[in-house]
Parts: structure tokens; C-alpha cells; sequence
């Protein structure tokens, strides 16, 4: 029995962030629903008044030089695309939406590039309703920590690849243009994949912090109430409350006396409920500017103009997600270093790790140190952008600084995970 489709401009419809991760992964088959799109055909030009835009094809159809957006991610922006046009009053023809509803349900996705405006993106999406471009056939990422597809992830021409679909590409009107170009939808379809990986690894992270706290004997005097609750931040004593539930019934925290080790050693232990609880409010912070975007209606252009301006707020906050993952990556980081070399192993009364064991974890947390490193130049890149002109709105850069960050704090929470089983077994 085939899947329930997943149906697009409901009236009254509040598509999720998790909806356009769904369709982004192919976990939903598309629809248009039928008022929605009777809604869209009435308040679109009649066919006789189309004016199809002066566009010239290039003469070699080709995709975008430079890197490009992953699979899953150029989804994500086709999907937010699709929703703001539904959703909205755009003034865009029906065979607009039915186009970029075949091009998700059929696989054929055109190549986007990973480009840092939303503008630059959006741009060559609205080139794809002209048949023009190329398309991604796989996400494998390259080496070097990008994240982006490999030049030999890139399919055919976009043309081949909708002819053996049997689509034809729409056109676009110069008004069109204007309403498919405009807004974030290139930060929110990427950002929306961010977010919800995030908030899914905050959870991760919180487990492993535990686990390393169990492994090293450290001290929670720091996760108690009275401490937390004294600076009143309220991520802070949700994330310390979780890991004193977690480390519920431990005969070996606070076994590490604290005269055993260096504070500067012992930070990110004791900070963890700050730490985690500042990536938590980050998460709720880009998240809720990433859903509004996901729900937002898209305006008729006047002309070739636009109404709406897209906000400041997303490209800011998905670089303050960026700096939490990555501040988060980093305390995992050290969390494992200090479990794998036994910060005060008689206090704790572990037992050494195996010569081999050690130097493959070394090995491990080098080249996740690596990764964070990669990151990290990611998301200065956009820092540096937004600093040297308050106006830039480098949003999709933004998006993939946080991607970036999510992908250096899954290795290193990984590897804490592992550094604290290790350590629990070698003290058994």
C-alpha cells in the first residue's frame, strides 16, 4: 500500500521544519491540494496573457562551478521553495508548483549552488523552470570536511535528466522570476536540515556528557540546583536537571577529587549545564526563524519587485548555531581527551587504557580536531562577511556553517561516547 502524500497548500496549512526534512530525505511523496491549487490557477495571469521572460539559454548547459548543495539539501530548498508558493498569494502559474512537485517525487534534482545568498541560489532555481542546468545524483561528500558533493556526484544536464521523466519545464514570466528569487528559502530549506540534526544531537551530547562524568568520577557539585538556579538561565537548569537524571544512582561521580585535577581540565565537566543549555537556546533561537520562513506566503512582484525583504534575524541566528555546535564539539572533545588519558586515574580508580587502544582514540580525536578546525573556518568566513558589512545577508553560507558544525559535533560527541565506554570497562 503506497505512503499517504504529503499534501501542500491546505488552507490554514502550517507545514514543520520535520515536514521538509521528510521531503528533503524522501521519507513523502508530494501533492498539491486541490483548493490550494484551484486557489493559485484563479489568482495567476490566464494563459493568453503570459509573457514568457527573455531568458537565453547558455549554449552548454552545465552545473554551477564551484561546489554545490547535497542532495538532500537542494530538496530542502525545492520543498521550502514549493510551500512559500502554495501558501502565499505569488501570482506564479499552477504549472510552477506542479513542476517542482514532479522534480521531488521523481528524484531529479537539480544541482544548486552552495553559494552564500540566498539571491545567488535562488537564482539558479528559477533557471531549472527554463529546462536549464544540471542535476545531483548522490550526496557522498567529498574529502576536506565541505560536506558538499564530489564533482562525481554530479548527474546529467538538467534537460536529459526531466525528458526522461517526461516533464517539461514550465518557463517563468519576469514577475516569475521576481516572487521565485526572493526571500530565504535557500537558508531555510538548508537550515531546516541543521536545525532538526541539532536538536536531535543536543540530546546525543547531553548522554555522552553523562557517560564521560560516570567514566572520569568528576564532580556535579555544579549540575545542583541551588548552583544553576542562582544565574538563571533557564536552558542551563533544564540541561542540568537531565544530567543529574541520567547520573541517577552513580556510585562514581564526585569520586575524582577536585585537588586531583586542573580546573582549566576540569571545565568542561563542570560547565556542561551552561555549555549544553547554550546550544539548546541556540537550537530554539534558529529554529523558530527557520520555521517562519517554512510558513511564510509568498507575495506577487510588482513588475519585476518584490514586497517583501527578507529578515536579518535567520543568517544570525544559524551562525550563533554554528558557534554553539562547534562550542559544544569542542567540550566533547576535551571530556574525551581527559577520559582517555585519565585525568586523576588514581582518584578515580581507573585502570590505564591499552597502549593500542589509546593511540587509536588519539588517532581518532586528531583527526576530529581536524574537522572542528574545517568548521570552525566556516563559520568565520560568515562572521568575518557579516562584521565587515552589517547589511550582507550571506544566510545559505550561514546555513552551511551550521551544517559544517553539526556534522564536527556528531564525530566528536561519537568519539566522547566511545572514549567513556572504554574507560567504564577498562576500570570493570
Amino acid at each position: 500500500m503506497a505512503a499517504k502524500a504529503f499534501t501542500v497548500g491546505g488552507i490554514g496549512a502550517q507545514p514543520s521544519i520535520d515536514d521538509v526534512v521528510k521531503i528533503a530525505q524522501g521519507g513523502l511523496q508530494v501533492a498539491l491540494d486541490a483548493a490550494g491549487a484551484e486557489r493559485i490557477k484563479k489568482e495567476s495571469p490566464a494563459p493568453k496573457q503570459f509573457q514568457q521572460e527573455a531568458y537565453t539559454a547558455p549554449a552548454e548547459p552545465s552545473a554551477p562551478s564551484g561546489p554545490v548543495l547535497t542532495v538532500e539539501q537542494a530538496r530542502a530548498v525545492l520543498a521550502t521553495r514549493l510551500l512559500t508558493v502554495m501558501n502565499g498569494r505569488s501570482g506564479c502559474r499552477l504549472q510552477v508548483a506542479e513542476y517542482m512537485v514532479e522534480l521531488l517525487n521523481k528524484g531529479v534534482t537539480p544541482a544548486l549552488p552552495a553559494a552564500p545568498t540566498d539571491a545567488q541560489v535562488l537564482t539558479v532555481l528559477a533557471d531549472t523552470c527554463h529546462g536549464t542546468g544540471g542535476t545531483v545524483t548522490a550526496a557522498s561528500v567529498a574529502a576536506g570536511g565541505s560536506g558538499h558533493p564530489s564533482s562525481a556526484a554530479l548527474g546529467s544536464a538538467l534537460a536529459s535528466a526531466i525528458a526522461a521523466a517526461g516533464l517539461t519545464a514550465p518557463g517563468l514570466s519576469a514577475a516569475e522570476r521576481a516572487v521565485l528569487t526572493s526571500g530565504c528559502c535557500g537558508a531555510a530549506g538548508v537550515g531546516a536540515l541543521a536545525v532538526a540534526g541539532g536538536r536531535k544531537l543536543l540530546s546525543l551530547a547531553t548522554a555522552a556528557a553523562a557517560l564521560s562524568c560516570e567514566a572520569l568520577g568528576a564532580p556535579t557539585k555544579s549540575f545542583e540546583a541551588d548552583v544553576v538556579e542562582a544565574q538563571g538561565y533557564k536552558a542551563a537548569i533544564g540541561a542540568a536537571d537531565e544530567l543529574l537524571g541520567l547520573l541517577e544512582g552513580s556510585k562514581r561521580v564526585d569520586s575524582l577529587k577536585e585537588r586531583g585535577a586542573e580546573p582549566e581540565a576540569m571545565a568542561p565537566f563542570t560547565a556542561a549545564p551552561q555549555r549544553l543549555g547554550a546550544l539548546g537556546e541556540a537550537l530554539a533561537s534558529a529554529y523558530a526563524c527557520v520555521r517562519s520562513e517554512v510558513q511564510s506566503g509568498a507575495l506577487a512582484a510588482k513588475g519585476s519587485t518584490t514586497l517583501a525583504a527578507p529578515s536579518p534575524q535567520l543568517p544570525a541566528a544559524l551562525l550563533a548555531l554554528a558557534r554553539a555546535l562547534l562550542a559544544a564539539a569542542r567540550d566533547a572533545l576535551r571530556r574525551a581527551k581527559a577520559v582517555g588519558c585519565g585525568v586523576g586515574p588514581a582518584a578515580a580508580g581507573a585502570a590505564p587504557l591499552e597502549a593500542g587502544v589509546a593511540a587509536s582514540l588519539a588517532e581518532q580525536l586528531a583527526a576530529a580536531e581536524g574537522s572542528l578546525a574545517v568548521a570552525q573556518r566556516s563559520m568565520s568566513a560568515v562572521g568575518a562577511a557579516m562584521m565587515e558589512d552589517v547589511e550582507a545577508l550571506p544566510g545559505v553560507q550561514a546555513a552551511l556553517a551550521a551544517s559544517a558544525a553539526l556534522r564536527a559535533a556528531h564525530e566528536a560527541v561519537a568519539l566522547e561516547a566511545l572514549a567513556a565506554v572504554v574507560g567504564l570497562r577498562a576500570i570493570e
